[in-house]
């Protein structure tokens, strides 16, 4: 029988999920530990990752394969998530969160076996607005946590107020396998013309590359407001100008599609959701990244981003710009609200008012401190704190 030592819990397991594990099994194993990585079910409502047949080093366990991870009854999940906790009996638990239900019953598991809970998470104080009420349950949620796996600084500070003790609180949750988006950018960067069929990609014109769900809060129609001002900019100058790659889908396509089609924008490029497979390519041959998000808990689409050695534009709301962007080196930060500072940097990159090459190469120096060895260790030092204090 495979008895792990620590299991980590996610609602569904995408791409990035399972990179963390493999690195984080990786790092366990160095210790004679083991893992168990725990997925609700295998599918959600949000993402379209494709479910993956790959074999994986660790442990890895679904409860509900065919359902639909916010479809799930709650005494059907309790039920699941009690008989394979009971059975398993690890000596501590990562969570995905405390608002979930899934989270809430392993918290709760927890708590009456007096097993300790590490708390995985990217939220900071901004990401919505707060009331007193709410923010009390949280508090009293977080401080039954043992320890946390946080993004970076905006993450810790809210935690720390949310009352988690700073000694018990590890960086390093938000990250991506810089490795692999690299190699494959540069790759797809060697061998451009083998990706002509992909949308957006049939000429070899430079390009903005924006990569997000299409809700609201990702300001997706900001971007347009601001590509379209600086398309009318970069014509007065007699420019070539670049073009707008948008990768994802959602709820506000259609939005998108009329404001592109009734301002008659040239040069858009709705690409579609694409897997994983597909993004460090688009990456790889973009010129410039731009997050124009309005809230956003982290952004690990900058993260790809700059592993593959761009450039970045990061909207000054998302929870990544702290720690990811140093302005003038790596990128800038801009207020998402405002349409004329975006517009401004696209036309400083297409005249060539930035060293765009530096940049790129500065991201992926900065990046390299902040990938799945980095969760992987983080996660090693949580855990070993909270068994040290059983």
């Amino acid at each position: 029988m495979f008895v792990p030592k620590l299991i980590i819990h996610w609602p569904r397991f995408g791409p990035y999920h399972l990179a963390r594990l493999n690195a984080t099994h990786m790092r366990f194993q160095k210790q004679g530990f083991q893992i168990l990585g725990l997925e609700t079910a295998g599918q959600d409502s949000t993402y379209h990752w494709r479910k993956t047949a790959e074999a994986v080093p660790f442990k890895r366990v679904t409860l509900a394969e065919n359902e639909i991870v916010e479809n799930l009854g709650r005494r059907q999940l309790w039920s699941k998530l009690s008989n394979l906790l009971q059975q398993i009996q690890p000596d501590a638990v990562a969570i995905s969160g405390y608002s979930a239900p899934d989270a809430q019953m392993l918290l709760l598991w927890c708590r009456v076996h007096q097993v300790p809970a590490i708390l995985m998470s990217a939220s900071k104080f901004d990401d919505a607005p707060r009331s007193l009420f709410r923010e009390s349950v949280k508090s009293f949620l977080v401080r039954q946590y043992a320890a946390a796996l946080c993004g970076g600084k905006p993450q810790r500070t809210y935690l720390e107020k949310l009352g988690m003790k700073p000694d018990r609180i590890f960086v390093g949750y938000d990250a991506v396998d810089n490795e692999y988006f690299y190699e494959k950018a540069l790759e797809a960067r060697k061998n451009s013309n083998n990706y002509h069929h992909l949308p957006g990609l049939a000429d070899s014109d430079p390009f903005f590359l924006a990569s997000s769900r299409f809700v609201a809060r990702k300001n997706l129609i900001g971007l347009l407001k601001a590509y379209q001002v600086y398309m009318e900019q970069i014509r007065q100058r007699e420019v070539q100008p670049w073009r707008l790659v948008i990768l994802g889908d959602g709820e506000e396509r259609e939005n998108l599609e009329e404001f592109i089609s009734g301002y008659q924008i040239d040069g858009v490029t709705l690409a579609g959701f694409r897997q994983i497979e597909e993004l460090p390519i688009y990456y790889g041959l973009a010129n410039a990244f731009i997050h124009p998000a309005l809230q956003e808990q982290w952004g690990l689409v900058v993260n790809e981003a700059m592993a593959c050695g761009l450039p970045v534009f990061v909207s000054e709301k998302c929870g990544c710009a702290y720690d990811l962007i140093h302005p003038g080196e790596n990128g800038y930060t801009f207020d998402p609200g405002s349409i004329s500072q975006i517009s401004d940097l696209m036309l400083q990159a297409t005249i060539g008012e930035l060293d765009l090459e530096a940049m790129g190469q500065a991201s992926k120096e900065i990046i390299s401190n902040w990938g799945i060895p980095q969760f992987a260790e983080g996660m090693w030092c949580a855990f070993k704190d909270v068994v040290s204090k059983k």
